[in-house]
């Protein structure tokens, strides 16, 4: 099974986007940080893919981005507000079908 790494402070939206990628046949690990996003990545020789949130309690996405990046491990950013994020993939929020689409198509 392919694993999956989802970064999110939130433990409502957590949830909720760790129950739908494992309805599409991934196991999701789950961390709330970006020292433990970067302590699961660096650790981690299996990973299919990185999603992280942007903004997290002790620091951005794009830090988590670029850890993934450096891994050889796709990454994608997601945001309530994806204008802020000029020059990087970002997906908004809301829009689980572009979730969905871009994990189908990046999760090696």
């Amino acid at each position: 099974m392919k694993v999956v790494l989802l970064v999110e402070d939130d433990p409502h939206t957590g949830s909720a986007l760790q129950r739908w990628i494992s309805r599409l046949g991934y196991e999701v690990h789950l961390v709330k940080s970006v020292a433990e996003a970067k302590q699961a990545i660096g650790s981690s020789t299996d990973l299919a893919a990185v999603i992280t949130d942007f903004h997290l309690g002790d620091g951005l996405g794009t830090e988590v981005e670029h850890v993934a990046k450096l891994n050889g491990v796709h990454c994608v950013i997601y945001s309530g507000d994806p204008d802020a994020l000029m020059g990087h993939v970002v997906i908004n929020k809301a829009d689980l079908q572009a979730l969905t689409n871009w994990l189908l198509n990046n999760a090696e």
